[in-house]
């Protein structure tokens, strides 16, 4: 089976270490949450989730996110914090999301394509490694909430 009818899913706290590159064959996935697991990486076929609206990734060990992740022109929510990522993929083709969280992690510089997030409403940095935002962070005209404590601005 492929569970191609499934539109949610929880993993949560189960250890999980490694996901299926097949797991972007999930067409109709609109929320998965994944938190308190062990994930280092996020699989490429991530970025085939077209359905996707809502996702967490909290409290994993996620280094980086593959540039395939950009693709996500669905997800509205994203909630990667109390991880380890260095960095954001560089690319702008989220248009939908709305309330992105990436606080509690080491994310040093964000690419100059950040402030195409047009609709980025909820904006949560804190407890980072940032040392400067990029020119373009100017153009988040939607942002209603920031957050950037604790960095090194």
């Amino acid at each position: 089976g492929s569970l191609s009818a499934l539109e949610v899913l929880s993993l949560c706290e189960n250890s999980i270490e490694e996901l299926p590159d097949s797991f972007g064959h999930l067409a109709n996935l609109r929320t998965c949450s994944l938190v308190h697991n062990r994930l280092r990486t996020v699989p490429d076929g991530f970025g085939d989730l077209m359905s996707l609206e809502h996702l967490a990734l909290s409290y994993n060990p996620i280094e980086s996110l593959p540039p395939s992740f950009c693709r996500l022109r669905a997800l509205r929510s994203l909630h990667i914090y109390h991880g380890a990522l260095t960095a954001w993929p560089d690319g702008d083709d989220m248009p939908a999301l709305q309330d992105l969280r990436l606080d509690f992690n080491r994310i040093v510089r964000l690419p100059e394509t950040f402030g195409r997030l047009s609709r980025l409403q909820e904006l949560r940095l804190g407890e980072n490694l940032l040392c400067e935002l990029p020119e373009s962070f100017g153009d988040l005209s939607a942002l209603r909430m920031l957050f950037l404590s604790s960095n090194q601005l």
